[in-house]
């Protein structure tokens, strides 16, 4: 499914994110690294240095999009160690896939 999104004055299409495959690589050079996010519970406010579960992960080449089961992850990382990477909060994803593993 693709969507049409107007930003700016401009329009752009974005294909919807689909489960990840387990198989493929999502393609990224150093102009347009691959977008990646860590999606966790929420912070225990009493507890806030407890390290949250993963619930989703989520990655877009800008052509293709992906959600990220929390089981897949390692896989998903070991496939694209060669990809650039990009992120909003990356030592913070970091953190929770240390935690995990």
């Amino acid at each position: 499914m693709t969507l049409s999104v107007a930003l700016g004055g401009g329009k752009y299409s974005v294909r919807a994110a689909i489960p990840w495959d387990g198989r493929s690589v999502l393609k990224g050079t150093m102009e347009r690294a691959v977008a990646f996010d860590t999606e966790t519970a929420l912070i225990d406010r009493e507890i806030p240095a407890h390290v949250p579960d993963i619930a989703l992960a989520t990655a877009c080449s800008g052509a293709d999009a992906v959600l990220i089961w929390p089981e897949q992850l390692p896989r998903w990382i070991a496939l694209h160690r060669a990809q650039p990477i990009v992120g909003q909060n990356i030592p913070y994803d970091l953190c929770i896939w240390a935690n995990e593993w």
